[in-house]
Parts: C-alpha cells; structure tokens; sequence
C-alpha cells in the first residue's frame, strides 16, 4: 500500500486530473489511509487499507454486490492493484454517527437489506467454523483483559451455535453502524465504507446495534429491521445473540491492542450485560 499522501494523492490525480486533498480521514489506529480530494470534476475518496484484503474484500463489493445501492453509496471510480489503493466519489452530507432517530434507523435496515439482496443466498458449511477460529484467535489476548466466566460464556456461546450445521449466508458489510454511514440534507441515508464486506449470516450485520442498544438501552434495532422489511426466524435471533457475545470479546482484545479505550469499554460491558442477563 502506499507509505505517503503524495503516493495516493498521485493515483487519484491520474483517475481524476487536477485536484487537491482538502482532508484527512486517515485511521488514527493505522487501518487505512484514507484522503479526500475535490476538483472541478467534483469530490472523491483516496483509500489505502492496511491490509491488502480489505482491498479486495471493498473493491469485490463495488464490481458485485452494490449493484441494489445505486446512487445510495459510493460508485468506484479507479483501482491500483499495485498500490492496493481505489478511488471512490463523495456522497453527499456528513456523517450520522450521533442520529437516534427512528426514520434515520429504518433506511439503515432497507440498506441493509439491498445489500444483502445483493447475491443470491448461498449454503456455508464452514461459516461457523470460521467464526469459532476467530473467537479462538482472540481469546488468548482477551483472558489478560476479562473474567474467566466471561471468556467461558462466549465459547459457550459458540458451542451452541455450532449446533446449527451449515448456514445461508449473503453479501454483507461487515461495520454496519451510522459511523460508516452518511445523512444528506435532504434525510437521504447512504453506506459508505465496504472494506469488510463479505459473505457472512445477515445478522453480523445487526450485532453492533443490539449491542449499542443493550449499551444504552436503546430499542433502535426494532427500526432498522422496520425497515430491513421482515422479521428475524428463531435461528436468526440465536446467531445474533451469540455474535454479539463473540464480537464483545474480541472487540475488548483488538481495542485494547490498539489503544481504543472506549470500544474496549463499550466491549467490557456489552459483554458482561450478555453473561448476567444468561443467569
């Protein structure tokens, strides 16, 4: 990936001719570089993940799955596979991090949806076993950071949803939460942001916001699937519940590792909010 500005401001200029970097939203963490630039031709987002396959995992998502997001995300303007670097235009409005309204919440659940929609559901026989790799991974930072009841609840957890065999899963976007999200002046939501998007259950994508509304006490959730279009079936609601336990830990180990004390804070108490309320 590029190691300065100049190197991805040039790859922008060769897609664009002539324009200047007007910002920094580069990760503080060191997940991506991430300029913008603005022109006469209009405004654009230079990105270079940390990882090469977040590169691909996004630039996958725009060429496949976006394809129900027209006007409503991004559109992919250039690639460097060299580089691992792409070029997205701007959309419109500022990011709706802080917004608790409800009509704000059911347009994340109808994008949501889209995306979902974007590729036919497939069969996975090892999804489950992926995630179980995952929670193990994490959990040898995590047990310097948690109560052993804390790390024994989340395996138990995923023993219980190994149970459920293989899985439908679909095009997702991995961070779905409003800070990957932009509102326009005129109400309009948007996704931005598909770095992590890949074939997974639907409900990784509800997992942050349960969590944010156990957190809060919140019931933002029953918006977004208002507007996902459809209830969630039994089995939906057990991986949701499991995810979040699971992502809870390792959101306390990977925030830790990077310095983010209040996600790891939010993650300490996510989980042990799951491990009380299963008593």
């Amino acid at each position: 990936m590029p190691t300065d500005f100049g190197t991805l401001a040039a790859f922008a200029r060769r897609a664009t001719g002539p324009c200047e970097v007007v910002a920094d939203h580069s990760w503080d963490h060191g997940g991506a570089v991430v300029l913008e630039l603005a022109g006469e031709g209009g405004r654009w987002f230079a990105k270079a993940p940390a990882k090469r396959h977040h590169f691909e995992q996004e630039t996958h998502a725009y060429r496949h799955w976006l394809f129900n997001l027209d006007g409503l995300a991004p559109s992919l303007v250039a690639t460097d596979d060299e580089l691992a670097a792409l070029l997205v235009t701007a959309v419109p409005g500022r990011l709706a991090l802080d917004v608790t309204d409800d009509a704000v919440h059911r347009q994340l659940g109808a994008l949501a949806r889209r995306l979902h929609d974007g590729a036919p559901p497939a069969t996975d026989a090892g999804y489950l076993d992926r995630v179980a790799a995952g929670l193990d991974r994490w959990t040898a930072p995590a047990r310097a950071l948690l109560e052993p009841r804390e790390i024994d609840f989340a395996h138990a957890v995923m023993a219980d949803l190994r149970e459920l065999g293989p899985v439908e899963v679909v095009p997702t976007h991995g961070d779905l939460t409003l800070r990957n999200a932009v509102l326009d002046d005129d109400g309009t939501l948007r996704l931005i942001d598909f770095a992590r998007t890949e074939l997974r259950v639907p409900a990784h994508d509800l997992a942050r916001l349960r969590t944010r509304d156990l957190d809060q006490g919140t019931d933002l959730l029953d918006a977004v699937l208002d507007g996902y279009g459809r209830a969630l079936t039994s089995t939906e609601w057990r991986l949701l519940d499991g995810l979040c336990a699971i992502d809870a830990l390792s959101t306390v180990a990977w925030s830790h590792q990077v310095g983010d004390r209040p996600f790891e804070e939010l993650g300490r108490r996510t989980l042990r909010s799951l491990v009380d309320g299963a008593r």
